[in-house]
């Protein structure tokens, strides 16, 4: 059996942190945000959304410029939505 060698330790950017959300002028965060993604030299956007309203439980995902949605039965919760929705997205990519 052989053993691959370990994953180098991911980099982490805690940039977005140091905005207060409730004061800071949404420009100024997307600014930062595509600062971030221009950094990188190949990137995929990948965004999930979940929704709960009259008892219908609803999920999506996008990845870049295409959007995936569905719904899920009415006694679903809102983190099974998500969790859905990043499960789904992960096996399309």
């Amino acid at each position: 059996m052989v053993i691959p060698p370990p994953l180098p330790p991911p980099h982490i950017i805690l940039n977005l942190i140091e905005f207060p959300k409730n004061s800071t002028n949404n420009a100024i965060i997307l600014a930062d945000v595509h600062e971030i993604l221009n950094s990188f030299y190949d990137v995929l956007i990948f965004n999930t959304n979940d929704s709960l309203s009259r008892n219908l439980v609803r999920a999506a995902y996008s990845i870049e410029d295409e959007l995936y949605s569905f719904r899920l039965c009415n006694s679903a919760s809102i983190f099974t939505a998500e969790l859905l929705a990043v499960y789904h997205g992960l096996q399309t990519i």
